[in-house]
């Protein structure tokens, strides 16, 4: 099992290392299959990858790259009509991947983005899902 952990300010537990330009987990954590990633790092590694690959992603292709997000939901859409869980769940990575590569090249802190927002949220009265 993996899992995603938000922690400010870009701090990783120590167990955490990098190898072959991917983080991975400790060994103990391996064994038990966990691997903490804070989204900042994980943007910084698809950037990493997606320049390695020789693919751009800039202010001035933002308009292509954001199609390509909403690619990726309309394709997790399709998986769900057609109840297909698998490839539901591969096409939400896609999602996220997509946007870490957009957050990554473009230097935006997410991780304190989604925070702010967060806080912002929690005293907003509920707008759209009246049953939240």
């Amino acid at each position: 099992m993996f899992r995603f952990v938000l922690y400010a300010g870009n701090h990783l537990p120590a167990s955490t290392v990098r190898i072959d330009g991917w983080l991975q987990a400790s060994h103990r954590d391996k064994r038990e299959g966990i691997m903490e990633l804070s989204i900042n790092k994980a943007a910084e590694q698809v950037k990493d990858y997606r320049e390695r690959k020789g693919f751009t992603t800039s202010w001035e292709n933002m308009q292509e790259k954001l199609m390509l997000v909403v690619t990726e939901v309309a394709e997790a859409s399709e998986a769900r009509r057609k109840d297909d869980w698998e490839n539901f769940k591969e096409e939400i990575a896609d999602t996220f991947i997509r946007l870490m590569d957009i957050t990554g090249s473009l230097d935006i802190d997410i991780e304190s983005c989604i925070i702010a927002k967060m806080e912002l949220n929690e005293n907003r009265p509920h707008m759209h899902d009246k049953n939240a």
